[in-house]
């Protein structure tokens, strides 16, 4: 793991939690089974798109 694989990490983590607890409290007044399917779904979307980011990363983009 590189420094900038570890910043992008973390700063990943950081919007998608600020992203989640937005959402969460947003539809918590609302239904309960769209907030729990939503915040499963929002995880997964969210998990598949920093994979999907670090493997474009790893294949296409080369260190200086």
């Amino acid at each position: 793991m590189e420094a900038k694989d570890i910043g992008i990490g973390m700063i990943s983590g950081i919007v998608s939690g600020l992203l989640v607890y937005w959402l969460t409290s947003f539809t918590h007044y609302f239904y309960f089974a769209v907030y729990d399917i939503l915040v499963l779904f929002l995880l997964l979307v969210i998990f598949v798109i920093v994979m999907y980011f670090v493997v474009l990363r790893k294949e296409f983009i080369v260190p200086a």
